[in-house]
């Protein structure tokens, strides 16, 4: 069964970080695109793997596991805690940050480079301050 709220999870926040931040980035702080060398291409394609199949493992366990997605309006129910949850605190950032600096590979990009430092900076920041309280007052 189709399920509109896990659409809109899996399209609203990781579409807004690694599409439509880069596009803009791209418009208006870089010139013409540079195609890039062949082994960017060829990191970047097994960065992209990478990203792409941590993120469906980790949205899987929310699913089956936790009883809920990545979206806040439909947070898992149950603490996840196997899968790539028992050696990361948070692989769905590690699969955004993957995803960013494979773009950046792949269009020879300083300002995507920057916006994966940037966004991981905060994650790092953000996560242990305000989250983990929360999954401490919920699950114990």
């Amino acid at each position: 069964m189709f399920h509109w709220r896990r659409f809109y999870a899996v399209l609203i926040y990781p579409g807004f970080m690694l599409g439509v931040v880069p596009a803009v980035l791209l418009w208006a702080l870089e010139g013409p695109l540079v195609p890039p060398h062949w082994a960017a291409v060829v990191l970047a394609a097994i960065l992209l793997g990478c990203s792409v199949g941590i993120a469906v493992w980790t949205a899987r366990l929310f699913v089956q596991l936790g009883e809920g997605t990545i979206a806040p309006w439909y947070p898992p129910k149950k603490l996840v805690v196997a899968g790539p949850y028992r050696y990361v605190r948070n692989p769905m950032i590690v699969s955004v940050i993957l995803f960013l600096i494979a773009e950046a590979l792949l269009f020879s990009s300083w300002s995507i480079t920057v916006w994966a430092a940037v966004f991981m900076a905060i994650n790092t920041i953000y996560f242990p301050l305000a989250e983990e309280r929360r999954l401490e007052l919920k699950f114990g």
